[in-house]
């Protein structure tokens, strides 16, 4: 996806990529979608590649009590029920569908927390305005680490609308909060997610409107999502990406020996 960096960035990484390939024994992919970007449009040989998975560590904000929540909380002003969308504001991670999903939407609220990338914060700032939905999109950037855990616990569940990514972290960070989680079908985002994630097709709005109102609407459906995460928290706990990693340079060290 070219067409979401300038030219410059997409020369220099590409080339920074292509020496990494051809010098590297190991090859370490965060998903098997890298995995197999790294086949397809690389052409990196598949015995060359390792898939290990990042951990996700159990942190105290985690289990943030209700009372801190608010703390933290304290000086934005959003409602008691809402949906949250975590990342960068840029055209590849998808808000301006979002919000134009919230226009037909007008019982329910979302907060998008990042950090404004060129002009599509303007834009989606812009959007909002003019299409009157401001009383239920709220844009927070630079938040810190406890307010964005806060944003977390508060949340009814968790919107990932992104086009395309190497892995998709929020959708880990949202399970290890015990939060549902939305996100795109497909890809790394069903490796990610598994049986803890509903999936939508984040390029059409219509769909995005339908799965976001289901599952705002459906208590038991979360619960079920809630249930199937501490199942799939598992394959990301930071021991198994520890003892994955260890075992290849272990293999590396043998072999240089």
């Amino acid at each position: 996806h070219p067409e979401y960096y300038s030219r410059t960035d997409v020369k220099i990484y590409k080339r920074k990529l292509e020496y990494a390939c051809s010098v590297a024994d190991v090859i370490v992919a965060i998903s098997n979608q890298t995995k197999g970007d790294l086949i397809d449009l690389m052409g990196v040989d598949e015995s060359k590649i390792r898939v290990v998975y990042p951990g996700c560590k159990h942190r105290p904000d985690h289990n943030m009590a209700p009372k801190e929540v608010d703390e933290q909380l304290k000086s934005y002003l959003i409602p008691s029920k809402f949906i949250l969308c975590v990342g960068t504001l840029e055209e590849r991670k998808n808000q301006l569908k979002l919000c134009q999903a919230l226009k037909n939407l007008p019982d329910l609220q979302l907060v998008l927390v990042g950090r404004s990338s060129r002009g599509y914060g303007q834009m989606l700032h812009r959007y909002i305005r003019e299409n009157d939905i401001a009383d239920r999109v709220k844009i927070f950037s630079d938040v810190t680490d406890s307010q964005l855990s806060a944003f977390y616990k508060k949340c009814l569940y968790v919107v990932y609308p992104s086009i395309c990514e190497g892995f998709g972290l929020p959708i880990v960070e949202a399970m290890a909060y015990g939060k549902p989680i939305l996100t795109t079908r497909g890809g790394c985002f069903e490796e990610a997610g598994g049986r803890a994630a509903w999936y939508m097709d984040s390029s059409d709005v219509n769909d995005i409107a339908r799965c976001i109102r289901r599952l705002w609407a459906d208590g038991f459906a979360r619960d079920i999502l809630r249930e199937n995460a501490r199942e799939q928290l598992k394959k990301f706990s930071p021991e198994n990406t520890c003892d994955k990693m260890y075992e290849i340079y272990r293999q590396l060290a043998e072999e240089k020996r």
